[in-house]
């Protein structure tokens, strides 16, 4: 995939982006967020740097997690309004779907008044969190609410100079930035924005941990998963047609040959291997999960494909849509997170 990488030269919307987050609660937390874009690594960085900052290790009671489309106004205001457990710091209610969902206007738009007249005095125990992929800010109401809220970039990222701070972000949070030029190596190597930021993410975590002092580019060359992300499809593809065989086969593949390669050598590296399969398996079924809700609330196939980024195999993954239970999908993400 070198020289794949093309940036787009789009320009991003000026709010705090989602991997500063964490870095800003201690000196300034904010009694209400908007996380809001459709990109699920940034939100879901996003969240786990709030709890991290606010909660700690020990989550508990003191974190609730909503569902936009189904929780009432008064059930959440009231979680915000009840003091910490046992001692605990702070609270942490997360309100997840909070946006527009088919006809629906969303809880956002449903609610914003209210929320912003509860959020003009809000409680200091307390933070409360709203994550929408969008939002309709036309509303009389999201304007009225979006006024109270600190607003989070969660959206992708459009153009090669947002990608390569996203790259430097990580290899400083991984503890090993990158030399100059080491960056873009990696871009082209990967495929740049066809890749998701989770598996980009993996590249990086596994070259922060193959060595000292700065990423250079003989590093790139030797370790980078050139074409992983094809070997990681391919059993994605197995699996989806039902082909457990297949998958197998492929799975004992690239445990037995590696997925990395350089000068015909490969790196036989069974935790490199886990740190991508498990991230894009994962990434994989979250995709899923938004296609069939999408499709529930009766969007069309080239929206969804649209909006979830599905470039190869279209008419595949809408059948694997089509016949996927949620629940089941659910119960099956929750597995690989906890895994990954």
């Amino acid at each position: 995939m070198a020289g794949a990488w093309r940036g787009k030269k789009k320009k991003k919307s000026a709010s705090l982006g989602a991997l500063q987050l964490e870095g800003t609660l201690a000196a300034d937390r904010k009694p209400a967020y908007l996380l809001l874009g459709a990109e699920d690594f940034l939100r879901e960085e996003a969240l786990a740097g709030l709890r991290r900052a606010l909660l700690g290790d020990v989550i508990g009671p003191s974190y609730q997690v909503f569902d936009g489309t189904r929780v009432e106004l008064a059930t959440v205001l009231d979680e915000v309004r009840t003091l910490p457990f046992f001692g605990a710091g702070h609270r942490l209610v997360i309100v997840e779907r909070a946006g527009p969902n088919g006809n629906a206007k969303g809880f956002l738009a449903e609610h914003g008044d209210r929320l912003a007249t509860f959020l003009a005095s809000p409680p200091e125990t307390s933070t409360l969190v709203f994550v929408a992929p969008k939002l309709d800010k036309r509303y009389k109401s999201i304007k009225a609410v979006a006024a109270k809220l600190f607003e989070v970039d969660c959206g992708p990222y459009d153009d090669d100079s947002a990608l390569l701070r996203f790259l430097r972000l990580r290899a400083k949070h991984w503890g090993r930035p990158f030399a100059r030029g080491a960056d873009v190596a990696l871009l082209e190597r990967l495929g740049g924005q066809e890749i998701p930021l989770t598996q980009i993410d993996s590249e990086v975590r596994k070259l922060a941990a193959a060595g000292t002092g700065e990423i250079k580019v003989q590093d790139i060359e030797a370790l980078a998963s050139q074409g992983s992300h094809a070997d990681s499809f391919a059993l994605i593809n197995k699996i989806a047609r039902g082909d457990t065989e297949g998958a197998l086969l492929c799975l004992r593949e690239m445990l037995r040959d590696g997925m990395v390669s350089s000068g015909g050598q490969r790196v036989r590296d069974a935790n490199g291997i886990a740190m991508i399969l498990l991230p894009t398996i994962r990434w994989d079924l979250s995709r899923l999960l938004k296609a069939r809700a999408a499709l529930d609330r009766g969007e069309q196939t080239y929206e969804i494909t649209k909006a979830l980024r599905v470039f190869r195999d279209k008419s595949l993954f809408m059948e694997r849509c089509r016949g996927a239970d949620r629940d089941a999908l659910g119960a099956r993400h929750a597995i690989l997170r906890r895994a990954d």
